[in-house]
């Protein structure tokens, strides 16, 4: 005689301990996600200091070209306004004359370690400036790296003796 075929039953879902390791699963991964995260967008917003300072370094000179000035008024540079238009950085052209000017961005915003005391600059002679290394110094790396070589590049001239134009 055949035995008939006992059912098991299976529950559906996960049990207590199962759940307990997929949330600590989770957390771990978020707890190494959120601040890679962090890093990663304090990052692209420094990155915008290289990127629009390089830009009003170069409106300068064509101003310069056209009107034999720099200008002290930043709207006047042929530079898209919505470049301009930062959520994090403030720009201003802090000094201009005939044959120099000094542009900065200062933290609008801040983020990360950088307050709103920090600021990055460049000179008309392309001298690049950060306020702290240890605050927006540590997102501009872009800056920072460019710094350095602006550094090399001064000292070859002048341990070398030769102090003449080096264009970059």
């Amino acid at each position: 005689m055949l035995k008939p075929m006992i059912k098991v039953h299976h529950p559906r879902g996960f049990t207590l301990v199962e759940s307990i390791v997929l949330i600590i699963i989770g957390m771990l991964v978020l707890g190494i996600a959120i601040p890679k995260f962090i890093s990663a967008t304090n990052l692209r917003r420094a990155k915008e200091v290289t990127l629009i300072l390089n830009r009003l370094f170069d409106a300068q000179y064509t101003y310069h070209h056209k009107h034999k000035t720099f200008t002290a008024d930043i709207d006047s540079l042929p530079i898209s306004r919505s470049d301009l238009d930062s959520k994090w950085f403030r720009y201003e052209v802090v000094y201009a004359a005939k044959d120099t000017f000094f542009i900065r961005a200062v933290v609008k915003r801040p983020f990360g370690l950088a307050t709103t005391q920090d600021w990055a600059a460049i000179s008309s002679a392309r001298i690049r400036t950060i306020s702290s290394p240890q605050t927006l110094g540590k997102y501009a790396v872009e800056w920072m790296a460019m710094m350095k070589n602006d550094d090399a590049k001064f000292y070859r001239r002048h341990l070398s003796g030769d102090v003449e134009y080096e264009p970059d």
